[in-house]
């Protein structure tokens, strides 16, 4: 009996070929969730809170569950905490 051996860069390329594009990050648009796991909370204190807070991005306009760009979320973040730490 003789094992098949796959041959990895035709197993590779296939899956090149299949993958979906990637999606350059300024164009990525994140769910509730995904921005609370980003910013390290939850899901509710995010829709509560979080999204209301002055200088947060805006949604993104589109029908349906509430989105924001993830770029701007995270850079938000970034200065957001830089802001803070710089006050001490």
């Amino acid at each position: 009996m003789s094992t098949i051996v796959p041959d990895l860069s035709t197993v590779g390329r296939i899956t090149e070929l299949t993958a979906p594009p990637a999606v350059p990050f300024e164009f990525v648009i994140w769910d509730a969730q995904q921005c609370a796991d980003y910013l390290g909370e939850s899901k509710g204190k995010f829709l509560g809170r979080t999204q209301y807070l002055e200088g947060f991005p805006a949604r993104c306009p589109r029908p349906g569950h509430p989105r924001w760009p993830a770029k701007a979320v995270c850079e938000w973040a970034l200065g957001s905490r830089q802001d803070h730490g710089s006050a001490a």
